[in-house]
C-alpha cells in the first residue's frame, strides 16, 4: 500500500483546512466549531466546545510518556481535549465536519494492514471504533488508533499528532509493538493503548 493510500483523505471531506479566525489557535478553533454547532451531549462535543481549562487532561508525547524527567524539562503542560471512542460513535455524523474523516471508510484504506493486522481490512473505521471486530483487534488497538487519528485531525491533542499515530501503527502492525524513543522498552498493545488513552478526557489510569 502507497502512502498516498494510507493518507488519502475519506469521500465527502473538505479539500482545504477550514479557515481559522486570527488569534485562534487550532484547539481554539476547534472548540469554536463544536460551540457553534450548538450540540449536548459528553465527550468530543462538550470537551472541544468547552472554555480552555475545562473537561481537559494533561497530556504528553510518546516519547515522554513513561520519563520521569520529561515534567521537569516540560514545566508548561500540555494539555489534551480528546475524546474516547465512544464519544465518537455517538457522533458519526460529525466526523467529516470536525475530523475529516467518514465513518464508513474501510479502515484499510487509511491504515495499513500486513499480516498481524489483516483481519482489520474490511471493516469501517466506525465498526472499529465502535469494537465491532471480534477477535481481530487485539488489545483493541485499532480502536484507540483510529480514536486517536479522529482527535488529532480535531486539533485536540497537540502533543500527539496525525504523523505520530501513524508512525505508532505503521510499527505495531509490523511488530505488534511500538518504541517510543531509541534505547526504550517496546510498548505492548496494551502499553500502546494505555499511553493513547491518556490523551483523551475521561480516563483516570
Amino acid at each position: 500500500m502507497s502512502n498516498q493510500d494510507q493518507h488519502e483523505l475519506p469521500p465527502g471531506a473538505p479539500t482545504k483546512a477550514q479557515p481559522t479566525a486570527p488569534g485562534l489557535s487550532p484547539e481554539g478553533a476547534a472548540r469554536r466549531r463544536f460551540a457553534r454547532a450548538g450540540v449536548g451531549g459528553s465527550g468530543i462535543i462538550m470537551t472541544l466546545a468547552s472554555a480552555p481549562g475545562m473537561a481537559t487532561t494533561v497530556c504528553r508525547p510518546p516519547s515522554g510518556f513513561l520519563s520521569g524527567t520529561w515534567a521537569s524539562n516540560h514545566p508548561q503542560a500540555q494539555s489534551c481535549y480528546g475524546g474516547k471512542p465512544a464519544d465518537w460513535t455517538a457522533y458519526k455524523d460529525k466526523w467529516v465536519a470536525y475530523a475529516r474523516t467518514d465513518s464508513a471508510t474501510l479502515f484499510s484504506r487509511v491504515f495499513a494492514c500486513t499480516g498481524n493486522t489483516l483481519g482489520l481490512k474490511d471493516y469501517s473505521l466506525y465498526q472499529i471504533v465502535s469494537g465491532d471486530t471480534g477477535s481481530n483487534d487485539r488489545n483493541e488497538v485499532a480502536k484507540y488508533i483510529v480514536t486517536a487519528l479522529l482527535n488529532a485531525r480535531a486539533n485536540a491533542t497537540p502533543v500527539l499528532t496525525e504523523a505520530k499515530v501513524f508512525a505508532i501503527w505503521n510499527e505495531y502492525t509490523q511488530k505488534l509493538s511500538f518504541t517510543p524513543n531509541a534505547g526504550a522498552k517496546a510498548w505492548t498493545g496494551a502499553d500502546i493503548v494505555t499511553y493513547l488513552k491518556s490523551t483523551m478526557v475521561g480516563y483516570t489510569g
